[in-house]
Order: C-alpha cells, then structure tokens, then sequence
C-alpha cells in the first residue's frame, strides 16, 4: 500500500458517509457532509462563501446553529475518521494550542454570550482549540484528530494571583489539557499500537513527565525550564553542557522574518537526566522522574549576527542509547510542524475562520471542528507533492471530469523548455499537485523551494473556480447546440 494510497478514505471526493449515524437525524447528517465538502470545496470558513445558493446558506446557517449538531457528535465523527484510517504500529500524537480572535465581531455576539471570553491578551474576545492531530509514524503522513478541546474563559475570571494558582492542582489548570487529551488519546487509538505524544515548549509540566509514559505511550516534548536534577543542585542545561558532542551535522535553514537562511552546522548530545519534583507541584508524585534528553544546538559560525542559535533540548520516554535512536527522536519532533501548518491554514491565509459572521459563541465552536477536518484534508495536496508517489492516481482526490480539465489546462501552465513543464507521469496525483501548486502561483523549478501549504490551498480555490467556469461553459455550449 502506497503513502497516499493509505490515506484514500480520508481524501476521497463522496463524503456523504462521513457523519453517517453521527446525529439521530439523518437529514442533519447529510446536511453536515455537504457543509464539509463546500468547506474543503472552495477553502473558506465563511458560510457566505461556501454556497452560492441562497437556500444552501441558509441550510448551514441552521445547522451550525441547531443544537441537535452539537459539538460532542460532530467531534466523534472525526474522531471515528481517524480510527478508520489507522493502519500502523506507530503514531506520533501532536497536540498544540491556538486562540480565535472574534473581538472584530463582539459587538454582534455580544459580551453576554457564555462561549466566548477574553484569550490570552484580555482585550481580545474569542476561544481556543486544542486539537491532538494523529501521524503515522512510518509514513509521516497526518490521519485524523484522537481530541480536540474547545475552552473560553469567563469575563469575569479572578488573576492567577486571586485564584492562588500556583496552589491548585493540576486538574484544575488549563495546563491540564496537555495531559487531558492524551487520556483521550488512549481510548482512540488500539491499546497494541505505541504512541509518541510530541509537545513544544508549553507541555513541559512536571505532572505530564511523571504521568504520561507507560507501557505503550511515550512522551516527547521540548523543554522549556532549566529544572533542577534529582541532586538538587545542577541545572539541565549545564548537564547537557558538561555532555560530549555526539554527533555533528547540517540542515538547511528556510528564511523568514526573524531568520535568514543558511546551512546550520548542529551540534548533538544526549544523555539520561533525572529531573527533580518542583516544589510548587501539587499532588501524589514521585520525588523524581527519570528522562532521556537529547539537546542540538547550532554551532556559533553559523549563526547570523544579531539572531539566537538554533537550540532544542528535547526530553523523552524514549530510549536513547544511540546516535540513531537520538536522532530519530528529533525527526519525530520536527513533526511537530504539521499541526503548525494545520492553524496556518485555519487563518487569514486559508479558511480564514476569525472572520466567519456566525453570531453564536457555540456555533463558532461547531464551525471550528468543521474547519479543522477540512484544514486537515487540504493538507493531503501538499502532503502528496512532497512525497512525488507516481504511483497514486489523481483520482483518489479528482473526479473523471476534473481529471479531464486538468489535462485541458496543463499546457498553459508550463513553459517552453523541459525544465518549466510537468514533470510527473500525466494522471498520478503527484502529476495534479503540480499542476494546482502552479495555479496557486509556484514558480514550477524544482531547483526552488517546494511550494507550500498556503500556495497549495491557493491553487484549489482557483481549480475550483475554473472548474466551475468550465462547467457552465459547457453546459451552455450544450444549450445552444440543443436549440
């Protein structure tokens, strides 16, 4: 089974059975498919944009709005999507966290309305999403959500100084979803599969370190406190520090605006570390916990002036005995990257969720699990150039006559010499990716950069645009042919 093959459940065109037995409604079944499938259609989270008949808004408007598709149902059909595309023995879990900024459209919703709150600036109104987004580790390749958290805070919500914060234990903290979803994570995905729950910075909490590895789970996060060790006097990093250099090699640097780009020189060194309890911790835990951690950071020759090196210090469940297995985990861990594209394509650049004109908190909520499956489906594209499988045909995610206007508008894509033309064996979907990244305005030289996740949503919304043209165009054609 091919890479993309694997996946052709989840990217298929008919998904009129995706919520199948989702809600006791059928007729609230078949209406969220096809909300779905406008969604990932024409790439934009505005209901407005999604239809162009008045009656198709106005249908999505009332499901988004009728409380029988609530957001505890909705949730378990994307969560069923992911078990049925488990096939695999190893799952890298990423779990993230982004906020919604709704402030732009307050004055509509209302202060009143209990499922929206400040966000992390208290100026700012909205909610935020903690969705656990499910790789298969062997193929790299995203299946599916096994959680997802949607949370607001009150307008009226005490300081963590008035709430004694530090005090609470961690069932009380927000903190806790990172632990949370990972126990939701376990009763989604077979108890004989290993799991590697991957976090950045803001999932290093003591309570996670000792509670979340077993058997089959291990934990993979990025540290973000210089802790204590089990002696109580050595920090973390001066441990790492006082560690030989295992292994030394480059990696190749993309640019943007805090970085330049640059072949980074990185340095790597692991060893076992056993971490002391904090002593504002709260509850039954051990006086210590035993970690594996792997720290890289770039040489200095090859930092630009005026910016940090690059620097990780991963901590791990994971054995760590080697130089494959240390940089295995780091591979791992630059996985981690997907859920980042995930919220890029949730955003202004993509389906552009804050500036939906829903004007119920909790229908904000239902669009965001809608958005988040068609995020996740727009993905696959890109997914499908970066992999060049020739093998997979474009129609798991074209249809017949999609495939055919491809072909139609493939030559006024490429260039005259060989270099500027499509590459790739005309009908595979690796073929259609480069056609729909060059709609989406990539340059097409494969000595360039591979074209991204932003320019890949870009270039179905104007497939589907000029597919849509050729449709009528067509038809119109066969009208006037017919009188």
């Amino acid at each position: 089974m091919t890479v993309i093959l694997y996946l052709y459940i989840m990217i298929q065109n008919d998904l009129s059975d995706f919520f199948q037995d989702a809600f006791s409604d059928k007729r609230i079944n078949k209406r969220s498919a096809l909300f779905l499938s406008s969604l990932i259609k024409n790439g934009s989270a505005v209901v407005n944009k999604c239809f162009d008949m008045h009656s198709d808004k106005i249908s999505s408007y009332r499901l988004l709005n009728n409380k029988r598709c609530d957001i505890e149902n909705i949730s378990k059909a994307l969560y069923k999507s992911c078990v049925s595309n488990i096939n695999g023995e190893h799952f890298l879990c990423l779990q993230d966290t982004t906020e919604l900024n709704y402030s732009a459209h307050l004055s509509r919703i209302g202060n009143t309305d209990l499922n929206i709150g400040p966000c992390s600036n208290e100026k700012i109104g909205g909610y935020f999403c903690h969705p656990m987004l499910v790789v298969d580790a062997n193929k790299n390749m995203p299946i599916g959500f096994s959680s997802i958290k949607l949370w607001n805070r009150t307008w009226d919500k005490k300081s963590k100084k008035e709430r004694k914060y530090n005090t609470l234990p961690i069932k009380e903290k927000e903190s806790n979803r990172w632990i949370s979803s990972v126990v939701k994570t376990r009763e989604i995905i077979p108890t004989d599969s290993c799991i590697t729950i991957i976090g950045d910075r803001e999932s290093d909490i003591y309570e996670a370190l000792c509670s979340i590895p077993s058997v089959n789970t291990h934990l993979l996060i990025r540290s973000s406190s210089n802790r204590f060790l089990s002696d109580g006097r050595t920090r973390l990093l001066d441990k790492m520090h006082s560690c030989e250099i295992q292994h030394s090699y480059e990696i190749e640097i993309k640019g943007n605006k805090s970085r330049k780009s640059r072949v980074a020189c990185i340095d790597l060194r692991f060893t076992t570390v056993e971490i002391k309890r904090p002593g504002s911790t709260i509850g039954d835990y051990q006086a210590s916990v035993q970690m594996q951690c792997i720290y890289v950071v770039e040489q200095a020759h090859t930092v630009p002036k005026g910016e940090e090196p690059i620097e990780w210090r991963l901590l791990t469940s994971h054995q760590v005995d080697s130089i494959e297995q240390a940089m295995q985990c780091v591979q791992w861990y630059r996985s981690r990257w997907y859920i980042e594209e995930l919220f890029r394509l949730l955003k202004t650049q993509g389906l552009n969720i804050e500036a939906s004109q829903l004007e119920q908190g909790q229908s904000l909520k239902k669009l965001m699990l809608f958005s988040l499956q068609a995020a996740l489906q727009l993905m696959i594209i890109k997914i499908a150039y970066d992999n060049k499988d020739e093998k997979s045909q474009a129609e798991i995610l074209f249809s017949n006559e999609q495939m055919k206007f491809l072909k139609i508008i493939q030559p006024t894509l490429e260039g005259k010499t060989e270099k500027q033309k499509n590459p790739f064996i005309c009908g595979s979907l690796v073929w259609a990716a480069w056609i729909i990244a060059k709609l989406g305005k990539w340059n097409g030289y494969t000595t360039q950069s591979p074209p991204g996740y932003i320019t890949m949503k870009n270039g179905m919304d104007i497939f589907y645009l000029k597919y849509d043209t050729f449709l009528l165009t067509c038809q119109a054609m066969r009208d006037v042919y017919k009188e």
